[in-house]
């Protein structure tokens, strides 16, 4: 019995990756996980701010970083907030306070990592959501 399986399927113009599941982790391993995701993230980006700040391409893949730190994040509160507060949701308040923190990340970086993690960030949000209510949608049918 092999909980995890990958597959691909090829569909007309897309190719999708497959994943079965047996269980979807607990809301607090998923806390954790992100948490750490989040923080090992940052330590790097700061380890080498210097080296991102060096040339254009990696100011760019600073804002990249800098925005995987803002979905790391919003995972980590959506979860704990699903832990505190029964079937709630995240909502504006927690997405802007999320990427206010990101932002603050790519800022100590460099002045351009705020615009592209902006927009990294706003297309992260747009496909989280996405498949938020494609997964949504199939459960509560």
């Amino acid at each position: 019995n092999d909980s995890t399986c990958f597959w691909f399927r090829i569909r007309p113009c897309r190719l999708e990756i497959c994943c079965l599941w047996t269980m979807a982790p607990s809301p607090a391993s998923t806390v954790v996980l992100s948490s750490l995701l989040f923080l090992i993230t940052l330590s790097g980006m700061q380890l080498s701010s210097s080296q991102l700040a060096s040339t254009k391409p990696l100011t760019i893949a600073g804002g990249f970083l800098s925005s995987l730190l803002f979905l790391f994040l919003l995972i980590a509160v959506g979860n704990l907030e699903s832990i505190l507060i029964k079937g709630s949701q995240v909502e504006w308040p927690e997405v802007i306070v999320c990427l206010v923190v990101a932002e603050i990340a790519a800022a100590s970086i460099h002045g351009v990592c705020v615009t592209t993690c902006f927009i990294f960030s706003a297309v992260l949000l747009y496909f989280t959501h996405r498949v938020s209510q494609e997964t949504y949608r199939a459960k509560n049918k």
